[in-house]
C-alpha cells in the first residue's frame, strides 16, 4: 500500500512538464486534449487521455491501483457527461482550457 493516496485531478497548461516526461517514461506521445492526471507528493505518477482512454504511467505505477482509480474517475465523468463531448463540456467550467 502507497503512503500517500494518489490525487486524481484535471491537468492544466501548467502541468504540460510533467505531462511530457511521464509520455517519455511511457514511450508513447504526449497527451491531448483534456487529461485526468494522478498525482502523489506534486509528483504525476499517470495520466489518461479522457478522449481516447490512451493511459501513460510511471514503470512502478502501471500495474497499481492508481492507474485503476484514475480509469474509474474517466468512466465516472464520462457517465456523468452522457459522453466525450458533453464531458469536455463539464470539464470547461473547471478548467480553463485543456492541457494540450
Amino acid at each position: 500500500m502507497h503512503m500517500h493516496e494518489a490525487v486524481i485531478r484535471a491537468a492544466t497548461s501548467a502541468d504540460r512538464d510533467q505531462l511530457s516526461r511521464l509520455a517519455t517514461a511511457s514511450h508513447r506521445r504526449n497527451p491531448r486534449g483534456h487529461v485526468l492526471m494522478a498525482e502523489r507528493d506534486r509528483d504525476v505518477i499517470a495520466a489518461i487521455e479522457l478522449g481516447s482512454g490512451a493511459v501513460l504511467a510511471e514503470p512502478e505505477a502501471r500495474r497499481s491501483d492508481d492507474v485503476q482509480q484514475l480509469r474509474r474517475a474517466r468512466y465516472q465523468v464520462l457517465r456523468q457527461s452522457s459522453g466525450v463531448g458533453y464531458a469536455r463540456s463539464r470539464l470547461r467550467r473547471v478548467l480553463a482550457r485543456p492541457a494540450f
